[in-house]
C-alpha cells in the first residue's frame, strides 16, 4: 500500500488536480462571486475577506486565476503551468487562512486544506520534475 502511494506521489500526472483546482477557483469561486448574490456576506466566516475587498473583486481575482490555470493546462507551456500552480496554491492558501480567521472549528476547513494540499502537490511535482522556472527537465 505504501509503495503504491509513494509511486503515485512521485509519478502521477498533475493534470487532473490542476483542472480540479482551476474549476474550483474559476467556477465555484470566481463565477459565483460575480453573480448578484451576497455570497460572502451571508456567512460570518467570510467577513475577513469582505473587510479586504468587495465580493466582485474576489470574483474577478479567483475567476482569472482559475481561467488562466485551465488555459495553461491545455497549453504545452511548462513555465505557464508552473506559474499558475503557484498562483492557485497562493489563492487556496489565502482562502484557507481567511476561513480559519473566521471560524477555526468549521468543517469547511478540511475542504480547503484538501485544495491547499492538492495545489501544493502540483507545485512540488512540477518543481521535482525540473519543470519549474528557469529549469530544464524531462518533457511531459
Amino acid at each position: 500500500m505504501m509503495s503504491h502511494l509513494r509511486y503515485l506521489w512521485h509519478h502521477a500526472d498533475t493534470q487532473t488536480t490542476e483542472l480540479g483546482s482551476a474549476l474550483g477557483l474559476g467556477l465555484c469561486w470566481g463565477v459565483w462571486l460575480l453573480l448578484p448574490f451576497n455570497s460572502l456576506g451571508a456567512l460570518p466566516v467570510y467577513q475577513p475577506m469582505l473587510r479586504l475587498m468587495p465580493e466582485w473583486a474576489w470574483g474577478v481575482i479567483f475567476g482569472s486565476i482559475g481561467l488562466t490555470q485551465a488555459f495553461a493546462v491545455a497549453r504545452p507551456s511548462r513555465r505557464l503551468r508552473f506559474l499558475c500552480a503557484y498562483l492557485a496554491l497562493a489563492a487556496w492558501l489565502f482562502i484557507l487562512v481567511m476561513f480559519l480567521i473566521g471560524n477555526v472549528v468549521s468543517l469547511g476547513v478540511s475542504f480547503y486544506v484538501l485544495f491547499v494540499f492538492g495545489a501544493g502537490w502540483v507545485v512540488w511535482r512540477r518543481d521535482y520534475r525540473g519543470q519549474g522556472l528557469g529549469r530544464t527537465g524531462p518533457g511531459e
